[in-house]
């Protein structure tokens, strides 16, 4: 049998709960670029988008596809375009995945590897 509290929670209406703001912005510093970025949480909408762009036609995860993914919709400043992902490949390793980590870790989703964050969307 589950204990009660003596102080009851707001039970919250919807009105509450769609007008909250849940999605708190972060600074992730990066040393290579000498500055930071500002990140976000993913709306539920946003994870779904990641899972399917991420997903091969054999059912396979594309781990380039769900990192590119991860980035541009976890990153809000400044706001990337496919186009400079694709530029920030030639960049430093090390710079692009602290990002890409911090990212995956706001969103709950921060296992070993981005692999196995992807392999966590299969069915």
């Amino acid at each position: 049998m589950a204990a009660t509290s003596k102080t009851a929670a707001k039970v919250l209406s919807i009105e509450d709960i769609l007008t909250v703001e849940d999605r708190t912005v972060v600074a992730v510093e990066v040393p290579e670029w000498g500055g930071s970025v500002k990140i976000r949480p993913f709306t539920k909408r946003q994870q779904i988008d990641i899972r399917n762009t991420g997903r091969k036609p054999d059912g396979d995860i594309d781990v380039d596809a769900f990192e590119m993914q991860v980035f541009l919709a976890g990153v809000v400043e400044p706001v990337f375009t496919p186009e400079q992902y694709n530029l920030l490949m030639e960049k430093s390793a090390i710079a692009l995945d602290r990002v890409i980590k911090q990212v995956l870790k706001v969103n709950d989703m921060a296992p070993e590897s981005e692999k196995e964050a992807a392999a966590s969307f299969q069915d």
